[in-house]
Formats: C-alpha cells, structure tokens, sequence
C-alpha cells in the first residue's frame, strides 16, 4: 500500500483554495475597520498642568481633587496625577461643544487656584524675607554701637560691665549670623519658586484603533479561514474513505 503524503496534500488543497484564504481575511479586516470608523466614540478633551512645587494635598491629591470638582462639574471630569508636578485633567463626550465647555471651565478654575496658592506663598516669603531684613538692620545697628561702646571705654569699664557687654556682642553677633543664613534660605527658596501653568489643552475625535482591529480582524479572518478549511478537507477525506472501504 503506497505511503500517502499528507503535508503534500493538505499544501495543495490550500494552494487550490488560495482565493479563499486571502479573500476571507481581507473581507474581515475590512469589515473590522469599516465598524471602527462607523461606531464612533465621540471627543476626548485633555488639559496638562505643571503645578510647581505645592504644599496643597488639595491640589496634587488626585481623589481629592475629584472629590471636589466632579461635585462641580459632574462625573465626566476625570483627573489623573502622572508624575510629579504633573496633573491631567480628561472629558468624555459625544458632543465636541459640550465636552471643551466642561473642560474650559474646570481648567480655569484649577489653574487659578494653583496660581493663588503660588502667589500666597510667594508673597508670605516675601513678607517674611523683608521682616528678617529690617531685623538684621536693627541688630547690626546695635552691634556696632556696642562694638563701638566697648573699644573706646574699655578703660573705664570694670570687670562685671567688660562681662555683660561682651556677652551682648557675642548675643548680637549670632543673631547677625541667624539672620543671614535665614534671609540667605529665604532668597534661594524665591529663586526656584516655579509658576504653575497649563501645559496643553486640547479636544479631539477618540481613538477608534481602526487600524488595530483590522489587523485583529486580519488575523482572525486568517485564523478561522485555516481551521475551516482543515475541517472541510478532513471530513471529506474521511467521507471517501468510509465510501471506499
């Protein structure tokens, strides 16, 4: 009995239904992607923010800030923390118009408030930067009307007096210090304040992957092509044999 050679077969039944195997999977990504660009998602809007370096949770703090904007603006507003200093604001819509009015709206209110808690702190360090200054001029006012004191009467001064205006000056030369190393901390810390601000904003047509799902549809279309022709030409193999003996 000759040896049958089934690879050889089963090449040339698909060879001779070649149409079938390319045709059915084109159909199918066509098909895939024809339903992708038809069922459309609407519009996505995206705002971006830098928020400097805060001492707010309430402005970094992703559920707290849903907590108090979607009780503003509804549970279409979705707000991601993506990195440090880095805030995303997101609207889901079927309409475009309705989708950069949520968006708009929460967006200004945001930056606002980030560019109040910049200001108020900007502010409160400088106030404080200038009344450490104006305390560092009385002192060192001070410091030389004792300095002076002690060099032109230390020869009328007794021990006890030498003690207690040496002291003072050892008293005034560290708050002279203090002061500096403070108002220097101060200066540094104003130098790399960073303003908040709003990176990007945008509102467009969501991703429908036409592309992706017709190559998933390719693919299957492939797939399924194979298995049924596999199918097809072992039941009829198995028919000839049953009808042959």
């Amino acid at each position: 009995m000759e040896k049958r050679d089934y690879l050889y077969e089963y090449l040339m039944y698909f060879w001779k239904k070649k149409w079938l195997i390319v045709g059915i999977p084109v159909v199918a990504a066509i098909l895939a992607y024809g339903l992708s660009i038809a069922v459309s998602k609407g519009y996505e809007g995206k705002a971006n923010f830098f928020t400097a370096t805060l001492k707010s949770d309430y402005l970094t703090d992703p559920e707290l800030i849903e907590s108090v904007y979607q009780e503003k603006y509804g549970g279409k507003l979705k707000i991601e923390v993506l990195g440090q200093s880095k805030v995303e604001f997101s609207v889901k819509g079927k309409d475009k118009a309705s989708v950069e009015n949520l968006l708009n709206k929460a967006s200004a209110e945001y930056i606002g408030e980030l560019k109040n808690e910049y200001n108020s702190r900007l502010g409160l360090t400088e106030n404080k930067l200038a009344t450490y200054e104006d305390r560092l001029k009385s002192v060192e006012k001070s410091y030389v009307v004792m300095s002076d004191k002690l060099q032109t009467d230390f020869d009328n001064l007794n021990s006890e007096e030498l003690t207690t205006l040496s002291d003072a000056i050892a008293k005034e030369e560290k708050l002279i210090s203090d002061y500096d190393d403070s108002i220097q901390g101060m200066k540094n810390d104003i130098l790399q304040f960073e303003k908040p601000i709003m990176q990007s904003k945008e509102v467009a047509k969501q991703d429908n992957n036409a592309k992706a799902n017709a190559i998933v549809g390719f693919i299957l279309g492939l797939f399924l092509t194979l298995l049924g022709l596999m199918l097809a030409k072992y039941i009829g193999d198995a028919r000839r044999a049953e009808i042959h003996g």
